[in-house]
């Protein structure tokens, strides 16, 4: 396999091939883009766009922000998707009090022991695993900008 790299700047770390890419250039466009790269020019840094799949020539001069992904922090989102769901079945455990029935012998309401059992043992692993797959966030680094060529 074959991998080429294009230099951002004669000082900077190359851009590798296939790379996940976030351009902004207000001038172009209103939000960022985020997608793969495929060529810089000397005037135009070429990207396939994420979802369309669209092939997008965007103008060096317009680039005010350009970024490299490093990958999601899965231990940052599964940390995060645990206390959530952990808190979440305990919070629905407390507001059980009002409409679970109590124990007509001796009063008792065990919604709540029940929603931290619930959220210990089903909602912080739950949210765990979904934390750390799906709402995981995604790391940018940002690549120095340099003038386009003959600017």
């Amino acid at each position: 396999m074959l991998v080429t790299a294009a230099p951002v700047d004669a000082q900077a770390v190359p851009i590798p091939a296939g790379a996940r890419l976030r351009v902004s250039a207000p001038a172009w466009s209103r939000r960022a883009v985020v997608g793969t790269f495929d060529t810089l020019g000397p005037d135009t840094l070429v990207l396939t766009a994420d979802g369309a799949g669209t092939r997008l020539q965007i103008p060096r001069a317009a680039i005010t922000r350009l970024q490299r992904s490093e990958g999601r922090n899965r231990h940052r989102g599964a940390v995060r998707g645990a206390l959530i769901g952990l808190g979440a079945s305990v919070v629905g455990g407390f507001l059980c009090l009002a409409v679970c029935p109590t124990d007509p012998e001796d009063g008792a309401n065990l919604a709540p022991v029940g929603g931290l059992f619930l959220g210990l043992f089903v909602g912080a692993p739950v949210g765990g695993l979904l934390g750390g797959t799906v709402w995981a966030p995604e790391r940018w680094r940002p690549i120095p900008l340099a003038a386009p060529a003959g600017r």
